[in-house]
């Protein structure tokens, strides 16, 4: 008899399990279940549209249509909405029909996180979550007539829509309730260099201030954070996403503490406490560990999804893998800057009393006969035993395959001294005989 494969949304994670499912099926019967139109869409390259990198249009994002994958006997189901979810009968109710099934996943991904303040509701408010939200952003972004602009948050989403919203010609102004940019991923050093950078092409900034309110007759004409009210047309509100587990908490799965869907190693959910054996859930929606921490986090990147899909596909199949512990590896660009991080930030590290102890230094990226060489800033963070914990780059040139490095790094356990005198690679093309590693590594040996 074959067996009945249902998954709930088709984002990174529910096309990656099916992508990896379509690999080593045998007989499985697979039906995919999306609210949306589009089967495939690259939420994360929503920015490269919006600020017109390269040309690219939203239609560009667009990687899968669903008669691909019927046209590989899948049944494939776009625009229908799941309402329930019953876990004793193995069954969900989809579209007005009931659907059994064998094994279920649950990839529902992420929602906007909306500020409890007024004026939400109004015309020229905007969210960057999915196609949907990303088509009318997109719109207002590109309406001449709107001139004023305020974008609520300030961690990489928000700043992303700033420079969209710069490149139309608008007044831009972003307001973050805490005391930093980016505040999940950089430390307050690492973070001004960022805010310098954006200041110097025009976007201004409220710091350490939430909005209040969201002012108008019927349309956006402007946002207060506390005692400072700014003039606007449009106000685009990033102030964070939360999983997406409605359904998953009416049908009884268990809920963390952070929101999202408990997990165990082979990514099962949990009902009162015990696994369900043949219930998975994978991507934004669901919490993992932390391994530097050893506590739930929520590490919503489509990197982590895709390697959870693998996993949920895999122990589908009658295998045994396990989601090993997340170090959240993190690369954007911004401005001309590109910022990559992993591990923890030295906020998160008193907030789980770690001790740590900074290196960090600044140096050219590549060998100085180079043409265009720019500077690279690099800060590691190191625990009283000299054990790495987590690193921030920012610089002009690639940063992205050094958090790489730095990350199995944080993953085996290694102390500065084993980092210091460990050989490298070398190529002056891409960095330095001397690389800005060591200079940060030996910066934090001289405090320990």
């Amino acid at each position: 008899m074959e067996k009945r494969i249902v998954i709930i949304g088709a984002g990174v994670a529910g096309n990656n399990v099916l992508l990896f499912l379509l690999e080593n099926r045998k007989d499985e019967k697979i039906t995919v279940l999306k609210k949306e139109e589009i089967a495939y869409f690259s939420t994360c390259g929503i920015m490269y549209p919006l600020q017109e990198v390269h040309g690219l249009t939203l239609k560009n994002l667009v990687l899968k249509e669903a008669k691909a994958y019927v046209d590989q006997g899948v049944d494939f189901r776009t625009s229908i909405e799941v309402t329930g979810i019953n876990l004793d009968e193995n069954s969900i109710d989809a579209g007005g029909e009931k659907l059994n099934y064998d094994v279920l996943v649950i990839a529902t991904g992420k929602k906007p996180f909306i500020p409890e303040i007024s004026g939400t509701e109004l015309e020229g408010v905007c969210t960057i979550s999915n196609e949907i939200d990303a088509e009318l952003t997109e719109k207002a972004i590109k309406d001449e007539k709107k001139k004023n602009a305020v974008v609520i948050g300030g961690g990489m989403i928000g700043l992303g829509a700033a420079i969209a919203l710069l490149n139309k010609n608008k007044k831009v102004t972003v307001i973050e309730k805490n005391s930093h940019l980016m505040p999940a991923i950089l430390d307050p050093d690492m973070s001004a260099l960022v805010k310098d950078r954006l200041e110097e092409i025009g976007i201004k900034f409220i710091i350490d201030k939430p909005a209040t309110s969201i002012n108008g007759n019927g349309k956006v004409e402007g946002v207060t954070a506390v005692d400072e009210e700014i003039q606007a047309d449009i106000a685009i509100l990033t102030a964070g996403v939360s999983p997406n587990v409605d359904l998953a908490r009416n049908a009884g799965v268990d809920i963390g503490e952070l929101g999202g869907i408990v997990t165990g190693p082979g990514l099962h959910v949990k009902r009162n406490g015990k696994y369900l054996s043949n219930v998975y859930a994978a991507g934004d929606c669901i919490e993992i560990i932390d391994g530097v921490t050893n506590r739930s986090m929520l590490c919503q990147m489509g990197s982590a999804g895709a390697a959870e899909a693998k996993v949920v596909a895999d122990n589908t199949l009658g295998g045994s893998s396990v989601f090993e512990p997340c170090f959240a590896p993190t690369s954007i660009p911004v401005a001309g800057l590109n910022i990559a991080t992993v591990g923890i930030t030295s906020s998160k590290a008193a907030e789980y009393g770690i001790q740590v102890i900074e290196g960090k230094a600044t140096k050219i990226a590549r060998s100085g006969y180079f043409p265009g060489v720019k500077n690279i800033t690099l800060k590691m963070l190191f625990d009283t035993t000299g054990r790495l914990v987590g690193a921030q780059a920012i610089s002009g040139e690639p940063v992205a395959e050094r958090m790489n490095t730095l990350m199995y790094a944080i993953k085996n356990g290694m102390n500065a001294k084993e980092m210091l005198y460990m050989p490298r690679v070398f190529d002056a093309s891409v960095a330095l005989l001397v690389d800005v590693t060591i200079n940060a590594i030996t910066d934090a040996l001289k405090k320990m």
